[in-house]
């Protein structure tokens, strides 16, 4: 099968690859409740779940998604 789309969640098997969690969902937040905190929230809690070494990493994504939106 050819996907139009590709899975960045899943190999070449359809078996998980990465984990995939949304902001919300780590920051304990209800799915109706998803656009109710603040960017500073979730930066906030980027050291609680990124690892040191790629804690730089997750900072530049989320101001590159901070810019951008």
């Amino acid at each position: 099968m050819r996907w139009v789309v590709y899975r960045f969640d899943v190999d070449q098997e359809g078996q998980p690859f990465r984990g995939m969690e949304d902001s919300y969902a780590l920051l304990g937040l209800r799915p109706a409740a998803k656009y109710e905190t603040t960017w500073e929230r979730i930066a906030r809690a980027v050291p609680d779940y990124v690892p040191g070494n790629r804690q730089y990493e997750s900072f530049r994504h989320l101001t590159a998604t901070l810019l951008l939106t």
